[in-house]
């Protein structure tokens, strides 16, 4: 990465973290060499980086997009970095971050990047905001921004339709949900270049939890068998666990309790191996619920 790119990483991470220069530089450098990185007048050794990094909790490599190979964009470093803090749900930082790269460099992204931004300053309106209706407007101009019922459907596109089924499942429209989800597996079977199976996996295991949700439990038992099928054949541990518990869930609400019971065992077994300790105790807990209810 650039001087230059890594000066306006450095500068927009702090101003989205709330912080003043001494506090970021504190102890790690001078006021006046930490102003020269953010100017992009000089680059701060790797020590140094590494510091910075810490004190602006993110991680060295979201400097250098070490991935598969090293990337000198300033674009995809951010890319990179909303990608990241997307998996720890903290979406106060992500809306500091899109927030201000919408505002300050309304020109220099292209429209699939200008996408990426709103795809994902929707998400945020919604889990940070709590406004879904704001959400839903921002995520349909994302949508727009590309789609095109003259070209096949790209990747990116079925997952903002994805992002808003989940807000409809969530506000409590379900019946919205479902159509929206049948919409996107319609999408992916019809558009053979769509050969991503996380999101199809993701698609079957949204719109399972969601007929769970209106009680249809035999529906939601079709989706999550095709999951786990497409889970074996392309030899991914993607949603595994979740499926399986889901699978359990549904058994129980259908009195099968032993069965139910089984699935469950077998989802902490998968959460365990995988180290997601917290979907363990989770897992661990909703069984104890559910069979008191049965």
């Amino acid at each position: 990465m650039s001087v230059r790119q890594v000066g306006r990483v450095l500068s927009h991470l702090r101003q989205a973290r709330g912080l003043k220069i001494e506090e970021v530089c504190r102890g790690i450098c001078t006021r006046e060499e930490y102003r020269d990185f953010e100017l992009s007048l000089q680059y701060p050794r790797v020590d140094v980086l590494q510091k910075l990094s810490c004190r602006l909790q993110i991680e060295l490599e979201d400097f250098f997009q070490i991935r598969n190979e090293e990337i000198n964009d300033y674009g995809g470093a951010i890319e990179n970095i909303i990608r990241r803090f997307i998996r720890y749900r903290d979406y106060a930082f992500i809306y500091e971050i899109v927030s201000r790269e919408l505002e300050d460099e309304p020109l220099s992204w292209d429209r699939y990047r200008q996408q990426f931004l709103l795809w994902h300053m929707g998400i945020c309106q919604y889990h940070h905001l709590g406004d879904a209706a704001k959400a839903l407007d921002t995520l349909e101009e994302a949508l727009q921004l590309t789609y095109t019922s003259n070209e096949p459907i790209k990747e990116r596109e079925v997952e903002i339709v994805i992002s808003k089924a989940i807000i409809h499942c969530e506000i409590g429209e379900l019946e919205k949900a479902i159509r929206i989800y049948n919409k996107a597996l319609n999408l992916m079977a019809s558009s053979p270049h769509l050969n991503n199976p996380h999101i199809h996996i993701r698609i079957l295991y949204s719109l399972s939890k969601t007929y769970t949700d209106v009680e249809e439990y035999e529906k939601s038992c079709e989706m999550i068998e095709q999951a786990i099928d497409m889970c074996i054949d392309n030899e991914t541990m993607y949603l595994f666990g979740e499926l399986y518990f889901q699978l359990g869930e549904n058994y129980i609400n259908l009195g099968r309790i032993k069965d139910g019971e089984m699935m469950i065992q077998k989802a902490i077994v998968l959460f365990e191996a995988q180290k997601h300790t917290e979907m363990v105790e989770l897992s661990k807990k909703e069984l104890g619920n559910l069979l008191k209810v049965k």
